[in-house]
Protein backbone atom coordinates (compact mmCIF):
# COMPACT_ATOMS: atom_id res chain seq x y z
CA UNK A 1 0.00 0.00 0.00
CA UNK A 2 1.44 3.42 -0.94
CA UNK A 3 2.27 5.84 1.84
CA UNK A 4 -0.12 8.73 2.55
CA UNK A 5 2.19 11.19 0.76
CA UNK A 6 2.98 9.05 -2.27
CA UNK A 7 2.14 10.31 -5.76
CA UNK A 8 -0.28 7.38 -6.18
CA UNK A 9 -2.30 8.51 -3.14
CA UNK A 10 -2.36 12.13 -4.28
CA UNK A 11 -3.59 11.30 -7.76
CA UNK A 12 -4.55 7.61 -7.88
CA UNK A 13 -6.17 7.83 -11.31
CA UNK A 14 -3.22 9.58 -12.96
CA UNK A 15 -0.26 7.56 -14.28
CA UNK A 16 2.32 9.34 -12.13
CA UNK A 17 4.17 6.22 -11.07
CA UNK A 18 5.41 3.29 -13.08
CA UNK A 19 3.70 3.88 -16.44
CA UNK A 20 3.44 6.51 -19.09
CA UNK A 21 0.00 7.50 -20.39
CA UNK A 22 0.57 5.44 -23.54
CA UNK A 23 1.19 2.30 -21.47
CA UNK A 24 4.97 2.21 -21.92
CA UNK A 25 6.94 1.28 -18.82
CA UNK A 26 8.94 4.24 -17.54
CA UNK A 27 11.42 1.84 -15.94
CA UNK A 28 12.74 0.88 -19.41
CA UNK A 29 13.79 4.43 -20.25
CA UNK A 30 16.92 6.43 -19.67
CA UNK A 31 14.79 8.30 -17.08
CA UNK A 32 13.60 5.41 -14.91
CA UNK A 33 11.98 6.30 -11.64
CA UNK A 34 10.80 4.56 -8.55
CA UNK A 35 7.98 5.70 -6.33
CA UNK A 36 10.61 7.20 -3.99
CA UNK A 37 12.42 9.13 -6.73
CA UNK A 38 9.10 10.38 -8.14
CA UNK A 39 8.01 11.50 -4.68
CA UNK A 40 11.34 13.30 -4.22
CA UNK A 41 10.84 15.10 -7.54
CA UNK A 42 7.23 16.05 -6.89
CA UNK A 43 7.81 17.22 -3.32
CA UNK A 44 11.01 19.10 -4.07
CA UNK A 45 10.65 22.64 -2.64
CA UNK A 46 11.26 24.14 -6.09
CA UNK A 47 8.46 22.16 -7.76
CA UNK A 48 5.30 24.06 -8.64
CA UNK A 49 1.97 22.72 -9.89
CA UNK A 50 -0.89 23.83 -12.04
CA UNK A 51 -3.98 21.77 -11.23
CA UNK A 52 -6.85 21.05 -13.57
CA UNK A 53 -9.91 20.61 -11.40
CA UNK A 54 -13.36 19.56 -12.45
CA UNK A 55 -16.59 19.09 -10.66
CA UNK A 56 -20.31 19.42 -10.69
CA UNK A 57 -21.47 22.95 -11.42
CA UNK A 58 -23.89 24.17 -8.76
CA UNK A 59 -24.96 27.12 -10.81
CA UNK A 60 -23.79 29.00 -13.85
CA UNK A 61 -23.74 32.61 -14.76
CA UNK A 62 -24.50 33.89 -18.23
CA UNK A 63 -22.18 36.83 -17.60
CA UNK A 64 -19.23 36.98 -19.95
CA UNK A 65 -18.47 35.42 -23.30
CA UNK A 66 -18.78 31.66 -23.86
CA UNK A 67 -15.81 29.83 -22.36
CA UNK A 68 -15.32 32.61 -19.81
CA UNK A 69 -18.54 32.12 -17.87
CA UNK A 70 -18.27 31.68 -14.13
CA UNK A 71 -19.54 28.64 -12.29
CA UNK A 72 -19.30 27.35 -8.77
CA UNK A 73 -17.81 23.93 -8.22
CA UNK A 74 -19.27 21.85 -5.42
CA UNK A 75 -17.06 18.80 -5.82
CA UNK A 76 -13.44 19.05 -6.84
CA UNK A 77 -11.91 16.31 -8.90
CA UNK A 78 -8.28 16.33 -9.99
CA UNK A 79 -8.41 15.90 -13.76
CA UNK A 80 -4.73 16.55 -14.32
CA UNK A 81 -1.71 18.63 -13.45
CA UNK A 82 1.40 20.25 -14.80
CA UNK A 83 4.53 20.08 -12.64
CA UNK A 84 7.14 22.76 -13.37
CA UNK A 85 10.15 24.58 -11.99
CA UNK A 86 12.00 27.78 -12.69
CA UNK A 87 15.49 26.79 -13.72
CA UNK A 88 18.66 27.76 -15.52
CA UNK A 89 19.74 25.64 -18.48
CA UNK A 90 22.93 25.51 -20.46
CA UNK A 91 23.06 26.63 -24.08
CA UNK A 92 25.55 26.05 -26.86
CA UNK A 93 27.05 29.43 -26.08
CA UNK A 94 28.66 30.51 -22.81
CA UNK A 95 25.36 32.06 -21.72
CA UNK A 96 22.89 30.27 -19.43
CA UNK A 97 19.16 30.54 -20.18
CA UNK A 98 16.49 31.19 -17.55
CA UNK A 99 13.65 28.79 -18.30
CA UNK A 100 10.40 27.47 -16.99
CA UNK A 101 10.86 23.69 -17.19
CA UNK A 102 7.80 21.46 -17.53
CA UNK A 103 8.60 18.27 -15.62
CA UNK A 104 5.32 16.53 -16.18
CA UNK A 105 1.95 17.04 -17.79
CA UNK A 106 -0.67 14.42 -16.90
CA UNK A 107 -4.37 14.24 -17.59
CA UNK A 108 -6.97 11.70 -16.61
CA UNK A 109 -7.95 9.78 -19.78
CA UNK A 110 -11.47 11.22 -19.69
CA UNK A 111 -9.99 14.75 -19.62
CA UNK A 112 -7.78 14.23 -22.68
CA UNK A 113 -8.64 15.69 -26.09
CA UNK A 114 -10.67 18.45 -24.40
CA UNK A 115 -8.15 21.31 -24.77
CA UNK A 116 -7.06 21.04 -21.13
CA UNK A 117 -3.40 20.21 -21.90
CA UNK A 118 -3.25 23.17 -24.30
CA UNK A 119 -4.70 25.39 -21.57
CA UNK A 120 -2.18 24.18 -18.97
CA UNK A 121 0.74 24.76 -21.35
CA UNK A 122 -0.69 28.20 -22.22
CA UNK A 123 -0.85 29.13 -18.54
CA UNK A 124 2.68 27.85 -18.04
CA UNK A 125 3.85 30.02 -20.95
CA UNK A 126 2.11 33.04 -19.39
CA UNK A 127 3.82 32.35 -16.05
CA UNK A 128 7.18 32.10 -17.83
CA UNK A 129 6.62 35.41 -19.61
CA UNK A 130 5.60 37.12 -16.36
CA UNK A 131 8.82 35.86 -14.75
CA UNK A 132 10.83 37.01 -17.81
CA UNK A 133 11.98 33.50 -18.64
CA UNK A 134 13.62 33.06 -22.04
CA UNK A 135 11.84 29.85 -22.96
CA UNK A 136 9.75 26.94 -21.79
CA UNK A 137 11.49 23.55 -21.92
CA UNK A 138 10.60 19.92 -21.39
CA UNK A 139 11.94 16.43 -21.97
CA UNK A 140 9.78 13.90 -23.80
CA UNK A 141 10.44 10.23 -24.49
CA UNK A 142 10.71 9.47 -28.20
CA UNK A 143 8.25 6.58 -27.91
CA UNK A 144 5.51 8.87 -26.57
CA UNK A 145 4.22 9.76 -30.03
CA UNK A 146 1.01 11.43 -28.87
CA UNK A 147 2.88 13.75 -26.49
CA UNK A 148 5.47 14.63 -29.14
CA UNK A 149 2.71 15.44 -31.61
CA UNK A 150 0.90 17.58 -29.03
CA UNK A 151 4.03 19.57 -28.12
CA UNK A 152 4.95 20.15 -31.77
CA UNK A 153 1.41 21.45 -32.41
CA UNK A 154 1.97 23.87 -29.51
CA UNK A 155 5.07 25.27 -31.23
CA UNK A 156 7.80 23.30 -29.45
CA UNK A 157 10.92 22.33 -31.39
CA UNK A 158 14.11 20.45 -30.59
CA UNK A 159 16.16 22.68 -28.28
CA UNK A 160 19.70 23.63 -29.19
CA UNK A 161 21.00 21.25 -26.49
CA UNK A 162 18.74 18.37 -27.56
CA UNK A 163 20.88 15.26 -28.14
CA UNK A 164 19.00 14.37 -31.32
CA UNK A 165 19.86 17.79 -32.75
CA UNK A 166 23.49 17.43 -31.75
CA UNK A 167 23.50 13.93 -33.24
CA UNK A 168 23.03 15.31 -36.75
CA UNK A 169 26.83 15.49 -36.70
CA UNK A 170 27.16 12.19 -34.80
CA UNK A 171 24.27 9.91 -35.88
CA UNK A 172 25.30 7.08 -33.56
CA UNK A 173 24.71 9.38 -30.56
CA UNK A 174 21.01 9.71 -31.48
CA UNK A 175 20.54 5.94 -31.25
CA UNK A 176 21.79 6.00 -27.65
CA UNK A 177 19.12 8.37 -26.31
CA UNK A 178 15.41 7.68 -26.02
CA UNK A 179 14.29 11.27 -25.38
CA UNK A 180 14.18 14.71 -26.95
CA UNK A 181 14.57 18.07 -25.25
CA UNK A 182 11.97 20.46 -26.63
CA UNK A 183 11.66 24.19 -26.12
CA UNK A 184 9.62 27.18 -27.18
CA UNK A 185 10.82 30.78 -26.94
CA UNK A 186 8.77 33.06 -24.71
Amino acid sequence: MPSQSSPAILAPHLPVTGKLPNGQRQSNSSFPYTEISKKDEMFDPTSRFLLALGGTPSGTSDKGPPGKRQFDIQEHELLGFCEFRFDVEETLSDKLAEVVYCYELQLKPSAQKQGMAKKLIGILEDIGRLRNMEKIMLTCLKNNASALSFYRHQGFEADEIDPTRISEEEPKYDEEVDYVILSKPL
